[in-house]
Protein backbone atom coordinates (compact mmCIF):
# COMPACT_ATOMS: atom_id res chain seq x y z
CA UNK A 1 0.00 0.00 0.00
CA UNK A 2 2.91 2.04 0.25
CA UNK A 3 3.00 3.06 -3.43
CA UNK A 4 -0.85 4.06 -3.33
CA UNK A 5 0.72 7.10 -0.64
CA UNK A 6 3.10 7.76 -3.63
CA UNK A 7 0.42 7.76 -6.62
CA UNK A 8 -1.61 10.06 -4.17
CA UNK A 9 -4.51 7.66 -3.44
CA UNK A 10 -4.58 8.73 -0.11
CA UNK A 11 -3.92 12.51 0.30
CA UNK A 12 -6.11 13.40 -2.72
CA UNK A 13 -9.06 13.21 -0.20
CA UNK A 14 -7.41 14.71 3.27
CA UNK A 15 -6.37 18.32 3.68
CA UNK A 16 -2.60 18.53 4.48
CA UNK A 17 -0.72 21.50 4.83
CA UNK A 18 2.68 21.28 3.79
CA UNK A 19 4.53 21.58 7.12
CA UNK A 20 2.22 18.70 8.01
CA UNK A 21 2.64 16.41 5.28
CA UNK A 22 6.15 14.39 7.15
CA UNK A 23 3.40 13.88 9.92
CA UNK A 24 0.64 12.41 7.50
CA UNK A 25 2.96 10.24 5.63
CA UNK A 26 3.72 8.66 9.22
CA UNK A 27 0.66 8.15 10.22
CA UNK A 28 -0.91 6.68 6.92
CA UNK A 29 2.22 4.00 6.96
CA UNK A 30 1.88 3.52 10.79
CA UNK A 31 -1.93 3.00 9.77
CA UNK A 32 -1.43 0.65 6.79
CA UNK A 33 0.91 -1.24 8.58
CA UNK A 34 -1.12 -1.93 11.33
CA UNK A 35 -4.76 -2.36 9.40
CA UNK A 36 -3.04 -5.21 6.57
CA UNK A 37 -5.47 -3.95 3.92
CA UNK A 38 -5.75 -6.93 1.31
CA UNK A 39 -8.00 -6.08 -2.15
CA UNK A 40 -9.95 -3.08 -2.86
CA UNK A 41 -12.81 -3.43 -0.53
CA UNK A 42 -10.40 -3.64 3.05
CA UNK A 43 -8.28 -0.84 0.90
CA UNK A 44 -11.40 1.38 0.63
CA UNK A 45 -12.13 0.98 4.69
CA UNK A 46 -8.09 0.96 5.38
CA UNK A 47 -8.63 4.08 3.42
CA UNK A 48 -11.00 5.36 5.18
CA UNK A 49 -9.83 4.94 8.82
CA UNK A 50 -6.70 6.86 7.76
CA UNK A 51 -9.11 9.60 6.49
CA UNK A 52 -10.94 9.64 9.69
CA UNK A 53 -7.73 9.45 11.85
CA UNK A 54 -6.23 12.40 9.76
CA UNK A 55 -9.49 14.58 10.23
CA UNK A 56 -9.64 13.99 14.70
CA UNK A 57 -5.88 14.84 13.96
CA UNK A 58 -6.84 17.80 12.75
CA UNK A 59 -9.90 18.78 14.97
CA UNK A 60 -7.36 18.94 17.95
CA UNK A 61 -5.00 21.07 16.17
CA UNK A 62 -8.15 23.45 14.99
CA UNK A 63 -8.72 23.21 19.54
CA UNK A 64 -5.49 24.29 20.04
CA UNK A 65 -4.97 26.61 17.76
CA UNK A 66 -8.19 28.64 18.76
CA UNK A 67 -6.71 29.06 22.24
CA UNK A 68 -4.06 30.83 20.54
CA UNK A 69 -6.28 33.34 18.65
CA UNK A 70 -9.54 33.90 21.36
CA UNK A 71 -9.14 35.55 24.40
CA UNK A 72 -12.59 34.23 25.42
CA UNK A 73 -13.53 30.62 25.93
CA UNK A 74 -15.19 29.65 22.44
CA UNK A 75 -18.62 28.60 23.84
CA UNK A 76 -18.68 32.58 25.39
CA UNK A 77 -17.21 34.22 22.20
CA UNK A 78 -19.99 33.89 18.86
CA UNK A 79 -16.91 33.77 16.49
CA UNK A 80 -15.40 30.83 18.62
CA UNK A 81 -18.24 29.18 19.30
CA UNK A 82 -19.08 28.39 15.59
CA UNK A 83 -15.70 28.00 15.00
CA UNK A 84 -16.12 25.12 18.19
CA UNK A 85 -19.46 23.67 16.34
CA UNK A 86 -17.85 23.09 13.24
CA UNK A 87 -14.95 21.26 14.48
CA UNK A 88 -17.06 19.25 16.65
CA UNK A 89 -19.63 18.22 14.18
CA UNK A 90 -16.21 17.41 11.62
CA UNK A 91 -15.21 15.35 15.12
CA UNK A 92 -18.67 13.48 15.34
CA UNK A 93 -18.38 12.25 11.62
CA UNK A 94 -14.84 11.21 12.08
CA UNK A 95 -15.39 8.96 14.81
CA UNK A 96 -18.70 7.90 13.30
CA UNK A 97 -16.55 7.11 10.05
CA UNK A 98 -13.73 5.68 12.09
CA UNK A 99 -16.51 3.16 14.04
CA UNK A 100 -18.14 1.95 10.72
CA UNK A 101 -14.67 1.50 8.98
CA UNK A 102 -12.90 -0.28 11.25
CA UNK A 103 -16.17 -2.69 12.11
CA UNK A 104 -16.47 -3.08 8.41
CA UNK A 105 -12.34 -3.87 8.11
CA UNK A 106 -12.57 -6.13 10.73
CA UNK A 107 -15.38 -7.72 9.88
CA UNK A 108 -13.79 -8.74 6.12
CA UNK A 109 -10.51 -9.50 7.69
CA UNK A 110 -12.18 -12.05 10.20
CA UNK A 111 -13.83 -13.59 7.19
CA UNK A 112 -10.88 -14.42 5.31
CA UNK A 113 -9.01 -15.38 7.89
CA UNK A 114 -12.05 -18.25 8.15
CA UNK A 115 -11.53 -18.52 4.37
CA UNK A 116 -8.13 -19.77 4.96
CA UNK A 117 -8.62 -21.51 7.61
CA UNK A 118 -11.31 -23.87 5.91
CA UNK A 119 -9.74 -23.69 3.05
CA UNK A 120 -12.50 -22.09 1.08
CA UNK A 121 -11.78 -20.52 -2.42
CA UNK A 122 -11.18 -16.63 -1.36
CA UNK A 123 -12.71 -14.04 -2.84
CA UNK A 124 -16.58 -12.80 -3.03
CA UNK A 125 -18.49 -10.96 -0.57
CA UNK A 126 -20.25 -14.14 0.69
CA UNK A 127 -20.11 -14.66 4.70
CA UNK A 128 -18.38 -17.49 5.38
CA UNK A 129 -21.10 -18.22 7.90
CA UNK A 130 -23.35 -18.65 4.93
CA UNK A 131 -21.01 -20.63 2.64
CA UNK A 132 -20.44 -23.05 5.52
CA UNK A 133 -24.07 -23.69 5.69
CA UNK A 134 -24.61 -24.66 2.10
CA UNK A 135 -21.38 -26.77 1.92
CA UNK A 136 -21.74 -30.72 2.42
CA UNK A 137 -20.91 -31.80 6.26
CA UNK A 138 -17.69 -33.33 4.14
CA UNK A 139 -16.21 -29.84 4.90
CA UNK A 140 -14.69 -30.94 7.91
CA UNK A 141 -12.27 -33.29 6.00
CA UNK A 142 -11.45 -31.39 3.76
CA UNK A 143 -10.37 -28.18 6.16
CA UNK A 144 -6.88 -27.45 7.66
CA UNK A 145 -8.50 -27.80 10.98
CA UNK A 146 -11.55 -30.12 12.07
CA UNK A 147 -11.34 -28.06 15.46
CA UNK A 148 -12.46 -25.04 12.98
CA UNK A 149 -15.37 -26.50 11.92
CA UNK A 150 -16.50 -27.10 15.36
CA UNK A 151 -16.18 -23.79 17.35
CA UNK A 152 -18.20 -21.66 14.11
CA UNK A 153 -22.48 -21.84 15.36
CA UNK A 154 -23.84 -22.68 12.46
CA UNK A 155 -26.97 -21.00 14.14
CA UNK A 156 -28.34 -20.09 17.30
CA UNK A 157 -28.98 -22.95 19.57
CA UNK A 158 -32.59 -22.56 21.12
CA UNK A 159 -33.29 -21.88 24.03
CA UNK A 160 -34.40 -24.38 26.41
CA UNK A 161 -37.56 -22.14 27.47
CA UNK A 162 -38.84 -19.77 25.59
CA UNK A 163 -39.63 -16.29 27.05
CA UNK A 164 -43.16 -16.92 28.01
CA UNK A 165 -42.08 -19.93 29.80
CA UNK A 166 -39.50 -17.92 32.13
CA UNK A 167 -42.57 -15.30 32.91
Amino acid sequence: MTEKLDNNRFTMRDFVRPEEKTEYEQICHGLQADLNATGALEETYAMAIIGATWRLRRCSRVESEMSEIFSLDPMEDEAGSRIQRTVDRARGQAFNILRHATAELRRLQTERAIRKELSLPPGGIASSRDVIRSVKPSLASNCKSAKAVQVIPLHRPADEFSAAQRL
